[in-house]
């Protein structure tokens, strides 16, 4: 699958996982519907953090790219995009985009860990049973 393909699949998805995700944060929160923004534009914008999460995240498979650099392209991306749309369904107070940012670091940075720690777990794993395929004799091999 191409890396276009795989966007539009991906960006398919989280724009619907993006709606249902929203309406139900929403609905929980107890303002299931803003009085100030129409309804379409709210399951608008829901649906395009679900397609800026979902799809960006399409710079992970950009094999050039480290791990921290598509981090850096993709985190950005979702803090804007999410103050955006704060801004215009009106969130609350500015300290609880500050809370909400810092809970987005936070998640960004303990997933990168996890997915770092595994790759150098993988990565020395490989690396061993390289030096122990290289150290049999001859014949073995």
């Amino acid at each position: 699958m191409s890396l276009k393909e795989r966007f539009y699949l991906k960006a398919s998805i989280g724009g619907i996982l993006g709606v249902f995700v929203g309406v139900g944060i929403a609905s929980l929160s107890g303002d299931p519907v803003s009085d100030r923004v129409p309804l379409i534009i709210q399951l608008l914008l829901y649906a395009g953090m679900g397609v800026v999460g979902n799809g960006g995240s399409i710079v992970y498979y950009i094999e050039s790219w480290s791990s921290a650099k598509a981090t850096l392209v993709h985190f950005p991306c979702v803090i804007v995009y999410f103050v955006i749309m704060g801004l215009i369904l009106d969130f609350g107070p500015f300290w609880m985009y500050l809370i909400m940012c810092g809970a987005m670091a936070v998640a960004y940075f303990v997933i990168w860990l996890v997915n770092y720690i595994k790759g150098k777990r993988t990565i020395k794993a490989m690396n061993d049973e390289l030096k122990s395929f290289k150290s049999r004799p001859e014949s073995d091999n």
